[in-house]
Order: structure tokens, then sequence, then C-alpha cells
């Protein structure tokens, strides 16, 4: 459950099927996968898809928030920022269902397995 929605966060590991309980989810997974992808032509191929089905406002607010994420993270990463303890507590079962933890505020809880220390 993801803010009131049966949502299956499995589908952002590859462990779900479907569109895990998001409507596109299969072709907004698609295109964000693209945006990292490195192939043109699967991106060109999954932006028309995803503005196909869901529309041309749904592309642009997909692009901007998956590039949003990918900018935030690497900051956080590049700087070793921490999780504070209210984000933490937010965030823990989506991180426990993706499998993902980050390092903590707390010391000697949290890892970034992307990142030595």
């Amino acid at each position: 459950m993801v803010a009131g929605l049966d949502i299956d966060v499995g589908s952002v590991k590859g462990s779900a099927h479907g569109d895990g309980g998001v409507r596109g989810g299969t072709t907004l997974l698609r295109f964000t996968e693209a945006m990292v992808g490195g192939d043109d032509v699967e991106l060109s191929a999954a932006r028309k898809a995803l503005e196909k089905l869901l529309g041309p406002d749904v592309v642009v607010d997909t692009a901007a928030v998956a590039a949003a994420f990918q900018m935030m993270n690497r900051v956080a990463n590049a700087t070793g920022t921490p999780l504070d303890a209210t984000l933490e507590g937010l965030t823990a079962g989506i991180r426990e269902q993706l499998e993902f933890d980050y390092p903590s505020t707390n010391p000697g809880q949290g890892s970034n397995p992307q990142r030595t220390e």
C-alpha cells in the first residue's frame, strides 16, 4: 500500500507482473528504464508508446520526475548525505520492499551498496 493505493513496487525490481497497480505502469516503467538505458531507438519508441497511451503531459511529467529523482540521488550519494530520522522512518516500508537501504543518521544503521564509506 503506497499513498492509499494498492501498488506493487516489485514492478520497479522486475519481480511483479503487469502494471503494478498503476494505470500504464508497464509503459511508464519502459519509458523510465529507456531514459537511463542509452538506447536512443528504444527511448523514442517508449516515449511514443507512453504518449499514445497516457498523453503528452504524462511524458513530460514522467521525464521531469525521473530526472529530478536521478539528480537528487546523485547529489546525495556524491556528498554522503544520510537520511534524517524522519525520512528514514517514512521510507522504511518502501525501502524494505525494494531491498534498498541508505546511510542512516543513526550510527551503525543503514548502508548504501553503491558507495564505500
